[in-house]
């Protein structure tokens, strides 16, 4: 089973690590900064549970990409061939494509 894991905050990281300890195949993690723009404050947010889920990733082989827009998000989570996604921590809408 193919998973990807959308999510910036300590939530995120503590069950990207239960996937990957449970014998399930995590093959890519969508994430955020720890601060970032959204459509309701352009000034941008903190994300006050960050967790750098990016930098586990990396160090265990997962493919990462940064969040910016659905529309470059899109490209991403379609190479991975992932049956699914799974969503913790995160702020942004998603939307199936």
């Amino acid at each position: 089973m193919r998973i990807v894991l959308f999510g910036g905050t300590d939530l995120t990281l503590i069950l990207a690590k239960t996937i990957v300890d449970m014998g399930f195949n995590l093959v890519g993690v969508v994430t955020i900064g720890r601060r970032f723009s959204i459509s309701y404050r352009p000034s941008g947010v903190d994300n006050v549970r960050f967790s750098d889920v990016a930098d586990w990733a990396e160090s265990t082989g997962i493919p990462v990409h940064y969040f910016e827009s659905n529309d470059k998000v899109i490209p991403f989570v379609q190479s991975l061939s992932a049956d699914f996604a799974l969503v913790a921590g995160w702020y942004h809408t998603l939307i199936a494509s």
